[in-house]
């Protein structure tokens, strides 16, 4: 097994809101290299312990560290070249055009000026081609379908280039066509090992499949975290996710969950 160095690490982080725990003591490391997936049912906790993560909430109780350190003690460049996040529903201007919307990405490089040098406008095209949006660099974003805007919020996260990527169901309202180009393109980062990723999802044959870990919320606590195979049980994802499925063996490929219809 891989000895990765721990990139982000939550300890006993909890959260409220209104009095009740989102998160409830949960643990959770993110290393170096890694594709890690976080799944469990909706309101789980999984969008709120992404948002720790990247340091854009505190924990009410326990501790959030970057590279050992509180996040607070990085200055913003230094946050930018660390952690990149997409969120599930990303604002973007309409006026901007797709290679704007992904230059954006380049902001914490930038220096006091603030124009793209040579190696910013060369992230940008790797961005854009590694998302198939190199046809469309010059559309405004007003004039994209979702699943394009969702592929061009990537490539602006891409552009970033960062340590840690932290992506918030990424794949929601993606057609199957589209599904299967960004767990490409997820799985090629990971072979590159150049960046941790962290993927919340519901798609629970891409999380078994092709991540190297997965952590499992439910009510707020991490109720799995290890090798996708230990979570692949009927009964443990019955109990997370409170409906009947089951697993299916898949000729040699990653097993398949199903819900057990009646």
């Amino acid at each position: 097994m891989i000895d990765r160095p721990v990139l982000i690490e939550a300890r006993g982080v909890s959260r409220l809101a209104d009095g009740r725990p989102i998160l409830d003591r949960a643990d959770l490391v993110v290393k170096a290299g890694e594709l890690l997936a976080v799944v469990g049912p909706n309101g789980a906790g999984k969008t709120t312990q992404l948002r720790l993560l990247a340091g854009l909430l505190s924990p009410d109780r326990g501790t959030v560290l970057w590279l050992g350190k509180s996040p607070r003690s990085f200055s913003r460049s230094a946050r930018g070249a660390l952690i990149g996040y997409l969120p599930q529903a990303e604002e973007m201007e309409p006026g901007l055009t797709v290679r704007e919307l992904v230059g954006l990405g380049r902001t914490p490089h930038l220096g006091p000026f603030g124009g793209l040098g040579p190696a910013d406008h060369a992230a940008v095209a790797e961005a854009l081609a590694r998302c198939g949006l190199t046809d469309l660099a010059g559309r405004r974003v007003g004039t994209l379908s979702g699943g394009e805007r969702k592929r061009a919020a990537l490539a602006m996260a891409l552009a970033q280039q960062t340590r840690v990527l932290l992506l918030d169901e990424p794949t929601a309202g993606l057609d199957l066509k589209r599904q299967a180009e960004f767990w490409r393109l997820v799985r090629g980062l990971r072979e590159e090992g150049e960046v941790a990723l962290v993927v919340t999802t519901h798609d629970l044959d891409a999380a078994l499949g092709l991540a190297d870990r997965v952590a499992a919320l439910g009510e707020g606590r991490v109720v799995y975290d290890g090798p996708p195979g230990g979570l692949a049980d009927p009964a443990t994802l019955s109990r997370l996710f409170g409906v009947p499925l089951t697993v299916l063996a898949n000729d040699g490929q990653p097993p398949v969950v199903r819900l057990a219809w009646p």
